[in-house]
């Protein structure tokens, strides 16, 4: 309120020069005369009070506006509908975008992870006068590093007025990178380096089974579809089949300087380096042989049929065929057949 003592004015018999204002906002601590009136006279303006607290107001009356202009000779006579003048000063929230890193940076100083995000609960923006700039002033701040969380004590020290406190409390947490699939992936399929980015999270979602560096993740296949964004499992991944069952396969024979090549009809898919059965499409002998390209493989030189398949030909259930985790055994060639 601004403190103006009544005095007793005697009616001038001169113009009204100076008006009344009807709304004043402020963007200062004070009031100043020419926050009330207009058209004073040259070097009459001057701080009359106090601005109110922001996002506050006061209304000055009429008989306050009469004192107020004859304690400052205003050149103004009031009529009998003369209004009141509402002075407020106008405030602005202070988010917690520009306070947090305040905070962050004093934590650091304490021990906390110099990557890590806070997390406070119910906060609620301080009101400082709207032309105040200014960062906060940490008046207070504990720390416990074993759980991360803190207390801390701000001040924004407005000119003109008490200063504004805040208190806050909350849990920084560290932040570490992860890969994600920057688009969604139908299953099967590979992926590659444009099929990442990477975003941060905090380390208490990670486990063993997250997919931590992008290498771990390219050239690999999705055992199914994923989105995109979505934090990537090593069990959501697996070896990009190079030759799938029922797909023609050139196999290949190598051994004393000779390479020796023949056609073959896969039984099983496998990734490279996988041993699957393969069936050579002229003798219809199912051969054990690694798989080294797409649609490569390698059979050992001297390697003996695993089994025979039937006269009529086609491929034989894979349920038939000996385990490729145990030790095959070779079964002897039929009489008359000449080799694999």
């Amino acid at each position: 309120m601004l403190a103006v003592a009544l005095v007793a004015i005697t009616p001038a018999d001169h113009g009204r020069a100076a008006q009344p204002r009807l709304v004043v906002s402020l963007h200062s601590d004070t009031v100043r005369l020419s926050d009330l009136f207009s058209g004073l006279e040259p070097g009459q303006d001057c701080t009359i009070g106090p601005a109110p607290a922001a996002g506050q107001r006061i209304v000055i009356a009429k008989a306050q506006l009469v004192a107020i202009a004859g304690q400052f000779s205003v050149d103004w006579q009031p009529g009998d509908s003369s209004p009141s003048v509402i002075v407020e000063r106008r405030g602005r929230q202070v988010p917690r975008e520009q306070i947090l890193p305040v905070i962050q940076a004093a934590l650091v100083g304490l021990g906390a992870p110099a990557d890590s995000e806070l997390s406070v609960s119910n906060f609620m923006a301080p009101l400082v006068p709207a032309e105040f700039s200014g960062l906060p002033d940490i008046e207070s701040l504990t720390y416990d590093n074993g759980n991360g969380q803190f207390i801390a004590q701000l001040a924004f020290d407005t000119p003109g007025s008490e200063p504004v406190r805040l208190r806050i409390a909350g849990t920084a947490e560290e932040l570490v990178e992860v890969p994600v699939l920057s688009h969604p992936l139908a299953a099967g399929s590979v992926i590659g380096l444009q099929d990442l980015r990477t975003i941060r999270v905090r380390r208490r979602l990670v486990s063993e089974r997250l997919v931590l560096v992008s290498t771990d993740a390219i050239g690999m296949a999705l055992r199914h579809q994923m989105i995109g964004g979505s934090l990537i499992t090593h069990d959501a991944l697996t070896r990009p089949l190079l030759v799938s069952r029922g797909m023609p396969v050139l196999l290949r024979i190598e051994g004393a300087g000779l390479t020796l090549t023949m056609q073959g009809e896969a039984i099983d898919g496998g990734a490279l380096d996988d041993r699957i059965h393969i069936l050579n499409s002229s003798s219809r002998a199912v051969l054990v042989a690694q798989v080294i390209g797409p649609g490569l493989a390698r059979v050992d030189p001297g390697a003996a049929p695993v089994m025979l398949a039937s006269a009529q030909g086609g491929l034989p259930p894979s349920s038939s065929l000996p385990s490729l985790r145990e030790p095959a055994q070779s079964v002897a060639f039929e009489p008359g057949s000449s080799g694999p």
